[in-house]
């Protein structure tokens, strides 16, 4: 797994890519959220609940994915793979450690932004975890004295053939791209 994600961050950086095209990029991709995912969004950011977004993508597209849907709130933080660049925006490297769909949890969180993670940590017992992934199910792995975690899981595609791994890990499944 890590492998192919290094491969895969190499080839950007020998394109020399560069990060001014990510909001054209956004701009003109089809991107949809799932129904009632903005709302909550929202919702979370009214009632001052923390939102982390954990994520094996790469932050600066994230961030312009919900800036360009108007939907960044002070209450959201993504832990994800960052760009790193020079001066001019062209992708030079991305920040370690790579994160994966197989490595989202505590380890991986405390070292991309430990401060902040283990404040949330200590301060939240529950957890309200949305995976679409059988990894994303171990997120809370290495979180200490939470009090209730509250897996859904999102099954998008071969639901006849993963329905039951999905049903040993997350709590509620939502399938085929339903609503939050």
């Amino acid at each position: 797994m890590v492998d192919w994600w290094k491969q895969a961050n190499d080839a950007l950086i020998a394109e020399k890519a560069n990060v001014k095209l990510i909001p054209d990029m956004v701009k003109t991709a089809k991107l949809e959220f799932r129904k009632g995912c903005l709302e909550f969004f929202k919702l979370l950011n009214e009632k001052n609940v923390p939102l982390l977004i954990f994520s094996a993508g790469i932050t600066q597209i994230l961030e312009e994915v919900l800036k360009q849907k108007g939907h960044i709130y002070k209450n959201m933080h993504i832990i994800s793979n960052k760009l790193i660049t020079d001066d001019d925006g062209i992708i030079v490297g991305l920040s370690d450690p790579i994160i994966h769909v197989l490595n989202k949890n505590e380890h991986s969180a405390s070292k991309s932004n430990g401060k902040w993670f283990k404040e949330l940590a200590s301060q939240r017992k529950n957890v309200l975890l949305l995976g679409d992934s059988p990894g994303d199910a171990n997120m809370t792995d290495g979180l200490k004295d939470t009090h209730c975690i509250l897996r859904i899981g999102f099954l998008n595609s071969k639901v006849e053939e993963r329905m039951e791994e999905f049903k040993k890990l997350f709590d509620v499944i939502i399938l085929n791209d339903g609503p939050m």
